[in-house]
């Protein structure tokens, strides 16, 4: 074993969506636990690509964790991370045993880096004497043994800024959480591109220090699938016209009569239309009073126009725009692909979906290629949202096939839960070679999930 987790924060939805929505992604098995007096919210990314997560303290205290899947004596890894360095605690990175604190890096309010033990609040064993300025990215770094005397190394930007032992531990001599925790009221932390690696096997045992990046793809295209088709939701029933709704309706639905708080309202349609691939287009309502609706994030992508409820839905409205998005989506039926369902960020659970029930059934699709050309590809990681639905025991794959060879990576018979949760493998190498990918051919694999069992 050598990578033990990969985080984007690419995959909880869009910048700017919304703390509610972000804490239940992030509880959905991913994260261990999302909680304490503070929000999250998604926002542009602190790399080239992607998104990052920004959690608003109001208080000091553990507020993420990540349990590992086993404990570890030794923790190696990276983060970039921006702070507003508001407040007057210190905050940071924590790990633990089981909920014990064994050591704390901390960002503290003065620019500097310190490795603590305990928790935030604990003895500094070294301070940085280069310090980061407020609201800039820096990738951070360590290699820390846990024990009473053991060894630590904390590097910024590449550069290492303190070394040596001390009591790395409190008590502990083996981890299995990293945490997230500390600050006041008036800090915010930005997070992106973390990895977790122990100190065994042949690759990724050592700290990187090249500035990675985490660059994070959606299906775009089927490649071979065996798994069905379940639901399927159409996003965004007007005709578009530059970006605003225009024209007749194509449908409208029955009228629903009353609403219930946090209940989704449903409203079918007689003659469902018939709608074509690759074009854009608008759902639509109108309601006789007030009413409050959730926000699904906080851009404004919708338009709004000025009508009488008992005149219908209006015919060539002039529309305002930069309206909130809200969480309206239409059920869609017929889809001819698979990789339309499972492209959805954040993932929505049982209205886009698809499903397999046989042993042996593998779905695999193509993604984008990579942004940018990079000098080293460490690891490649896929990742799904899954549940299990019927009875019986079922294990599950995450794939990778690269040329002729079709693997489970570093964790193949997994066992779904009941509820949706996110499941990963991760590929060192490439297993068509056998050696470090390349470029070329991690943009020519494809990946996806199989029902092992």
């Amino acid at each position: 074993m050598a990578v033990l987790f990969i985080e984007g924060f690419d995959k909880y939805g869009p910048a700017n969506t919304v703390s509610a929505n972000v804490t239940a992604l992030l509880n959905d098995g991913e994260w261990t636990n999302a909680s304490g007096a503070i929000s999250y919210s998604i926002v542009a990314p602190l790399s080239s690509t992607g998104q990052a997560l920004q959690l608003n303290y109001t208080t000091g205290s553990v507020v993420l964790y990540k349990t590992l899947a086993t404990t570890y004596s030794r923790i190696i890894g990276g983060i970039r991370f921006s702070s507003n360095l508001a407040g007057s605690a210190n905050a940071g990175l924590g790990f633990a045993s089981s909920g014990t604190q064994a050591c704390t890096i901390t960002i503290n309010s003065t620019g500097a880096i310190s490795l603590r033990t305990g928790t935030y609040t604990g003895t500094a064993l070294a301070t940085s004497s280069s310090t980061v300025s407020a609201n800039s990215a820096h990738y951070l770094e360590w290699d820390i043994t846990i024990g009473a005397s053991s060894a630590y190394q904390v590097w910024l930007d590449g550069v290492s800024v303190f070394s040596g032992t001390g009591n790395t531990g409190n008590s502990q001599t083996t981890i299995n959480q990293l945490n997230f925790l500390g600050g006041t009221i008036g800090t915010n932390i930005q997070y992106d591109d973390l990895y977790l690696f122990d100190n065994t096997g042949g690759t990724n045992n050592a700290v990187l220090n090249t500035n990675p990046r985490i660059e994070t793809q959606f299906p775009n295209a089927d490649s071979s699938v065996q798994f069905s088709f379940g639901a399927a939701i159409l996003g965004q029933v007007y005709a578009d016209s530059a970006g605003s709704p225009t024209g007749s309706t194509l449908v409208t639905g029955a009228e629903v009569t009353g609403t219930t708080a946090n209940a989704t309202l449903v409203s079918a349609f007689s003659s469902p239309p018939t709608l074509s691939a690759s074009t854009a287009y608008w759902l639509g309502f109108i309601t006789d009073t007030f009413v409050q609706l959730n926000q699904v994030d906080g851009t404004t992508t919708g338009a709004k126009a000025t009508n009488t409820y008992g005149s219908g839905p209006p015919t060539n409205p002039t529309m305002t725009t930069g309206q909130p998005s809200w969480i309206i989506y239409g059920n869609m039926t017929g889809i001819a692909v698979d990789w339309y369902e499972v492209d959805v960020n954040p993932p929505p659970g049982d209205i886009s979906y698809v499903y397999a029930s046989s042993s042996g059934y593998e779905d695999l699709y193509s993604f984008p290629a990579l942004t940018t050309t990079p000098n080293n590809i460490y690891t490649v990681a896929v990742k799904g949202n899954i549940k299990k639905s019927d009875t019986g025991t079922r294990t599950i794959d995450l794939r990778m096939k690269s040329g002729g060879t079709d693997t489970g990576g570093s964790n193949p018979g997994q066992t779904p839960a009941t509820t949706y949760g996110w499941m990963d493998s991760f590929f060192d190498t490439d297993p068509n070679t056998g050696v470090a990918w390349t470029p070329t051919g991690l943009n020519s694999a494809v990946s996806g999930v199989k029902v092992a069992s």
